[in-house]
């Protein structure tokens, strides 16, 4: 295992990457969930993360949820089908990587408005801006925006590539609209959260929407679902049952929880198909491996694995 470490004080981030090379000599293949980071803080137990294959004998895996100031402690970790298992350092446990954080927190963006508000029918059909303004003196690497809602039908009309890049005073505006919407009076606010996470921190922007303008008689439900078939080699189907006809969600994850694949599409009342070809949002091939997959319509969602061979 080759892998450059960090050590004694490094600048504060809420994850740190971590990345390895690591070469086989017993000519049998690395098991994929057996390449882990093992890390403890402030001398806590150990927990560990799995690491992901990127080729070229790369590996990378991700420490989070570390706070300035603390100690974190780690070591490498990983086995090939021959039953031999190194580590890194090489004695691991006993001897680990250690650093320690410092800084604190900086806020690098801004939102405007500070809530995207919904007060009427064309508020939720032309759709609200919501400007992300980088304040910072740098690029700043957007990982993550919440997509679509999860107390009522919001949805970013058009999300940007992720992860984007913002460069310092630029503005990444998105156009938020609502799904399923009556002409009403106005009535009670309810609200909702989007988030937008960047390496540093993540953000909260407050969604809210006049309860009177969602339709309440809409409860969907999602029935006869079935993920066929499952392994599968090229292409697994999604088949379920529609009580509306309404918008639809795909995403897939791999193991470490990160986003490789999302789409959106218009379903009808009564069976419905969608197909996934296991690729990648960019339309390349996946390794073979374990993914999470989340279809969601309104407040209702499907979960489950997925065994690509």
């Amino acid at each position: 295992i080759h892998h450059v470490p960090l050590l004694g004080n490094v600048g504060y981030l809420e994850n740190y990457e971590i990345t390895a090379k690591i070469l086989v000599n017993s000519n049998q293949p690395i098991y994929n969930d057996s390449v882990l980071i093992y890390y403890s803080v402030n001398q806590e137990d150990y927990e560990h993360t799995n690491m992901s294959y990127m080729g070229n004998d790369e590996w990378t895996g991700t420490i989070s949820g570390i706070m300035p100031g603390d100690e974190v402690d780690y070591y490498l970790y990983a086995a090939d089908w021959s039953g031999r298992h190194a580590n890194h350092p090489y004695i691991g446990q006993a001897d680990p990587h250690e650093f320690i954080p410092f800084g604190s927190q900086q806020t690098q963006l801004e939102m405007n408005p500070d809530t995207v508000l919904f007060l009427t029918y064309g508020d939720a059909l032309d759709g609200q801006e919501l400007a992300i303004v980088n304040i910072s003196d740098d690029t700043v690497k957007i990982n993550d925006i919440t997509e679509f809602g999860n107390i009522f039908e919001w949805y970013v009309d058009e999300m940007p590539d992720l992860p984007y890049f913002l460069p310092d005073g630029d503005t990444l505006t998105l156009v938020v609209k609502v799904d399923f919407v009556v002409n009403s009076i106005m009535g009670d606010l309810i609200g909702d959260t989007m988030y937008i996470t960047t390496p540093m921190q993540t953000y909260e922007q407050l969604i809210m929407i006049d309860e009177d303008l969602i339709t309440l008689t809409l409860d969907n439900e999602i029935r006869e679902f079935v993920a066929y078939p499952n392994p599968f080699v090229d292409r697994v189907s999604f088949s379920f049952f529609s009580t509306l006809s309404q918008r639809a969600y795909l995403k897939v994850f791999d193991n470490q929880g990160r986003l490789v694949y999302k789409n959106q599409y218009n379903t009808i009342l009564g069976n419905n198909l969608i197909e996934w070809d296991g690729k990648s949002q960019q339309g390349s091939s996946l390794q073979q491996g374990v993914y999470i997959y989340q279809l969601q319509m309104g407040n209702k969602s499907k979960k489950g694995k997925l065994v690509l061979r």
